[in-house]
């Protein structure tokens, strides 16, 4: 048995348990000071750490629901910054639509006897070609000018004044298998070229065809998707709310129609 505490002899030196602590009391009190001393400086450290996350994060935007980061919101914004997101690309393809029509064409053949030009006998021609065409809403973000865009500094709002769209045509399929062919036993075949050129012909005259409310349909597809599209694009660059308008108030009877060639 030693002085400073009780051993089992029956166990190895190594063994040996204290029942007695090493450390004199008051050595001991100054320890568990100590300790809670460290455990409350942790405890305000996690705290304030915890509160500047919150202030130097991210918040949700009322308006869209998309989070922003707190310091693109605290920037001032200007038109410049609107011209930026909006012309991150060059066209704006808001809304499409397909129309079909059949091109009729007659032909009859003609022979010259003498100077002079007569119908050939038996020799007409009658031909059906269906073309599905599909025509796109776009909107030339180009053209936006620094004119069109308005800042509101106050409450980081923007007025954004659109070009018109342009109704473009995108595509012009021939449905080949439904194509209808009526020769009589004279008649002579046509070229591709000929063809090529009645397809040609046809579609540039569909839109005309198309029903005022199929137009107007269009165009009301195309402003939603559009405003989406920006004010989405826009409130996440810190913008707090975003107005569209248009050139001409979107009147399906100005718009124009344009070949995509891409």
């Amino acid at each position: 048995m030693s002085g400073d505490g009780i051993h089992d002899a029956s166990l190895p030196p190594e063994m040996n348990i204290s029942k007695e602590p090493n450390f004199p009391i008051n050595q001991l009190s100054v320890m568990k000071g100590r300790n809670a001393i460290i455990i409350c400086v942790v405890a305000a450290v996690v705290f304030v750490a915890g509160l500047l996350c919150g202030l130097t994060g991210t918040r949700k935007d009322k308006t869209s629901g998309a989070t922003v980061p707190e310091q693109v919101q605290q920037r001032r914004l200007t038109a410049s910054d609107a011209i930026e997101v909006i012309r991150q690309e060059s066209k704006l393809y808001s809304a499409e639509q397909t129309a079909h029509k059949n091109i009729v064409i007659s032909t009859k053949d003609m022979i010259s006897v003498l100077g002079y030009k007569f119908t050939k006998p038996w020799s007409q021609s009658t031909y059906v070609i269906p073309i599905d065409v599909t025509y796109k809403a776009c909107i030339d973000l180009g053209r936006i000018s620094d004119e069109d865009i308005k800042v509101n500094a106050s409450d980081s709002s923007v007025t954004i004044t659109l070009p018109d769209p342009v109704i473009e045509l995108t595509s012009c399929e021939v449905r080949h298998k439904d194509e209808i062919i009526n020769q009589q036993i004279f008649a002579s075949n046509q070229s591709q070229e000929f063809f090529n050129k009645a397809v040609s012909d046809g579609e540039r005259g569909i839109w005309t065809e198309v029903s005022l409310q199929r137009k107007q349909d269009l165009l009301t597809d195309a402003k939603r998707n559009a405003e989406s599209i920006l004010a989405d694009a826009l409130l996440r660059s810190g913008f707090r709310q975003v107005n569209i308008t248009y050139s001409s108030g979107l009147n399906p009877d100005k718009l124009t129609v344009e070949r995509n060639h891409e």
